[in-house]
Protein backbone atom coordinates (compact mmCIF):
# COMPACT_ATOMS: atom_id res chain seq x y z
CA UNK A 1 0.00 0.00 0.00
CA UNK A 2 1.56 3.21 -0.85
CA UNK A 3 0.54 6.51 0.59
CA UNK A 4 0.14 9.54 -2.06
CA UNK A 5 0.63 12.73 -0.38
CA UNK A 6 -0.92 15.47 -1.68
CA UNK A 7 1.46 18.44 -3.00
CA UNK A 8 0.60 21.82 -1.85
CA UNK A 9 2.46 25.31 -1.72
CA UNK A 10 3.83 26.91 1.25
CA UNK A 11 2.28 30.47 0.51
CA UNK A 12 3.11 32.00 4.35
CA UNK A 13 5.06 31.69 7.53
CA UNK A 14 4.38 29.26 10.50
CA UNK A 15 3.10 30.37 13.67
CA UNK A 16 6.50 29.52 14.98
CA UNK A 17 9.03 31.40 12.42
CA UNK A 18 6.78 34.39 13.05
CA UNK A 19 7.25 33.98 17.17
CA UNK A 20 11.09 33.45 16.10
CA UNK A 21 11.33 36.92 14.21
CA UNK A 22 9.41 38.82 16.58
CA UNK A 23 11.94 37.42 19.56
CA UNK A 24 14.14 38.42 17.82
CA UNK A 25 13.62 41.91 16.93
CA UNK A 26 12.11 42.54 20.58
CA UNK A 27 15.62 41.87 21.49
CA UNK A 28 17.10 44.22 19.32
CA UNK A 29 14.78 46.85 19.93
CA UNK A 30 15.61 46.45 23.92
CA UNK A 31 19.73 46.62 23.34
CA UNK A 32 18.85 49.77 21.28
CA UNK A 33 16.82 51.17 23.53
CA UNK A 34 19.20 50.55 26.53
CA UNK A 35 22.25 52.24 24.33
CA UNK A 36 20.07 54.92 23.30
CA UNK A 37 19.57 55.75 26.75
CA UNK A 38 23.10 56.16 27.67
CA UNK A 39 23.93 58.06 24.73
CA UNK A 40 21.41 60.54 25.57
CA UNK A 41 22.17 61.00 29.65
CA UNK A 42 25.85 61.15 28.94
CA UNK A 43 24.89 63.84 25.89
CA UNK A 44 22.91 66.10 28.91
CA UNK A 45 25.90 65.92 31.12
CA UNK A 46 28.20 66.93 28.20
CA UNK A 47 25.44 69.46 27.28
CA UNK A 48 25.30 70.68 30.91
CA UNK A 49 28.80 71.03 31.16
CA UNK A 50 29.02 73.26 28.19
CA UNK A 51 26.54 75.64 29.70
CA UNK A 52 28.25 76.22 32.71
CA UNK A 53 31.61 76.83 30.48
CA UNK A 54 29.65 79.26 28.85
CA UNK A 55 28.59 80.64 31.63
CA UNK A 56 31.33 81.38 33.32
CA UNK A 57 32.42 83.26 30.26
CA UNK A 58 29.55 85.53 29.50
CA UNK A 59 29.59 86.40 33.15
CA UNK A 60 33.59 87.16 32.42
CA UNK A 61 33.02 89.09 29.31
CA UNK A 62 30.33 90.91 30.81
CA UNK A 63 31.98 92.52 33.85
CA UNK A 64 34.89 93.45 30.96
CA UNK A 65 31.95 95.00 28.61
CA UNK A 66 30.61 97.02 31.96
CA UNK A 67 33.82 97.98 33.76
CA UNK A 68 32.23 96.89 37.20
CA UNK A 69 33.07 94.32 39.36
CA UNK A 70 30.51 91.33 39.89
CA UNK A 71 29.44 88.50 41.33
CA UNK A 72 29.47 84.85 40.10
CA UNK A 73 27.38 82.75 42.54
CA UNK A 74 26.42 79.01 42.61
CA UNK A 75 23.71 78.06 44.75
CA UNK A 76 24.37 74.43 45.83
CA UNK A 77 21.21 74.37 48.33
CA UNK A 78 18.61 73.35 45.30
CA UNK A 79 22.16 72.21 43.19
CA UNK A 80 20.99 73.69 40.09
CA UNK A 81 21.06 77.42 39.95
CA UNK A 82 23.66 79.75 38.57
CA UNK A 83 23.87 83.69 38.82
CA UNK A 84 25.86 86.00 38.03
CA UNK A 85 24.97 89.74 39.24
CA UNK A 86 26.48 93.06 38.86
CA UNK A 87 25.42 96.75 40.16
CA UNK A 88 24.78 99.67 38.20
CA UNK A 89 23.61 102.93 39.67
CA UNK A 90 22.83 101.00 42.82
CA UNK A 91 20.30 98.69 41.46
CA UNK A 92 21.89 94.84 41.06
CA UNK A 93 21.45 93.39 37.59
CA UNK A 94 21.08 89.54 37.61
CA UNK A 95 21.31 86.79 34.32
CA UNK A 96 20.99 83.42 35.71
CA UNK A 97 21.03 79.96 34.55
CA UNK A 98 19.68 76.17 36.08
CA UNK A 99 20.91 73.21 34.59
CA UNK A 100 18.64 70.06 34.11
CA UNK A 101 16.96 68.16 36.17
CA UNK A 102 19.32 65.17 35.50
CA UNK A 103 22.47 66.90 36.18
CA UNK A 104 23.74 68.33 39.56
CA UNK A 105 25.77 70.90 40.70
CA UNK A 106 27.88 68.98 43.13
CA UNK A 107 30.34 71.00 44.84
CA UNK A 108 32.55 73.95 44.12
CA UNK A 109 36.39 74.65 45.36
CA UNK A 110 38.02 77.44 45.59
CA UNK A 111 41.27 77.97 46.98
CA UNK A 112 40.17 78.48 50.09
CA UNK A 113 37.23 76.04 50.65
CA UNK A 114 35.43 73.46 49.33
CA UNK A 115 31.20 73.58 50.00
CA UNK A 116 28.04 71.08 48.93
CA UNK A 117 25.21 72.87 50.33
CA UNK A 118 25.53 76.35 50.37
CA UNK A 119 25.83 79.49 48.11
CA UNK A 120 29.03 80.52 46.95
CA UNK A 121 29.89 83.91 45.91
CA UNK A 122 32.95 84.24 43.75
CA UNK A 123 33.97 87.95 43.07
CA UNK A 124 34.34 88.99 39.40
CA UNK A 125 36.79 91.91 38.71
CA UNK A 126 35.51 94.27 36.15
CA UNK A 127 39.24 92.23 34.68
CA UNK A 128 37.05 89.16 34.03
CA UNK A 129 39.04 87.81 36.67
CA UNK A 130 37.76 85.38 39.79
CA UNK A 131 39.48 83.23 41.85
CA UNK A 132 40.19 79.62 40.49
CA UNK A 133 37.75 77.45 41.19
CA UNK A 134 36.89 73.82 40.27
CA UNK A 135 33.11 72.71 39.60
CA UNK A 136 31.70 69.21 40.43
CA UNK A 137 28.75 68.21 37.64
CA UNK A 138 27.16 64.52 38.97
CA UNK A 139 24.52 62.67 37.16
CA UNK A 140 23.77 59.01 38.84
CA UNK A 141 27.32 57.93 38.79
CA UNK A 142 29.02 60.13 36.12
CA UNK A 143 31.04 63.16 37.08
CA UNK A 144 32.90 66.00 35.90
CA UNK A 145 35.11 68.58 37.07
CA UNK A 146 35.80 71.52 35.39
CA UNK A 147 38.12 74.13 36.66
CA UNK A 148 38.56 77.65 35.58
CA UNK A 149 41.52 79.69 35.85
CA UNK A 150 41.34 82.12 37.55
CA UNK A 151 43.25 85.57 35.62
CA UNK A 152 42.67 84.06 32.43
CA UNK A 153 39.06 82.20 32.49
CA UNK A 154 40.47 79.46 30.68
CA UNK A 155 38.65 76.00 31.56
CA UNK A 156 39.11 72.11 31.34
CA UNK A 157 36.86 69.35 32.30
CA UNK A 158 38.19 66.26 33.72
CA UNK A 159 36.15 62.96 34.23
CA UNK A 160 38.39 61.98 37.34
CA UNK A 161 38.60 63.99 40.34
CA UNK A 162 42.36 63.48 40.99
CA UNK A 163 43.00 64.69 37.30
CA UNK A 164 41.05 67.70 38.58
CA UNK A 165 43.09 68.25 41.88
CA UNK A 166 46.35 68.01 40.21
CA UNK A 167 45.67 71.01 38.00
CA UNK A 168 44.17 72.33 41.13
CA UNK A 169 47.46 72.00 42.95
CA UNK A 170 49.59 73.05 40.46
CA UNK A 171 47.62 76.26 39.98
CA UNK A 172 47.75 77.03 43.32
CA UNK A 173 51.80 76.29 43.43
CA UNK A 174 52.30 79.23 40.54
CA UNK A 175 50.04 81.64 42.14
CA UNK A 176 46.83 81.53 39.83
CA UNK A 177 44.17 80.13 42.34
CA UNK A 178 43.42 83.35 44.78
CA UNK A 179 45.42 84.66 47.55
CA UNK A 180 47.30 86.41 44.63
CA UNK A 181 44.03 87.62 42.99
CA UNK A 182 43.02 89.22 46.19
CA UNK A 183 45.79 91.11 46.77
CA UNK A 184 45.51 92.51 43.18
CA UNK A 185 42.11 92.75 42.70
CA UNK A 186 40.90 96.05 41.08
CA UNK A 187 38.02 97.59 43.00
CA UNK A 188 37.08 99.90 40.28
CA UNK A 189 32.79 99.94 41.23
Amino acid sequence: MSRHHANYSRDGFSLIEMLAVLSILSLVMVTVSIRWGDVYKRSRLKATVERVIDFDFKARRHAIQQHRNGTLSYNLDNHRTLKASRWVRGVEKRISMDTDSLNRIESIRTARSKASDEIIELPISNLGATPTYCVEIKQGDEQRWIVFAGRTGQSEVFEKSEDADEVFATLEVVGETGAQWEASRPDAN
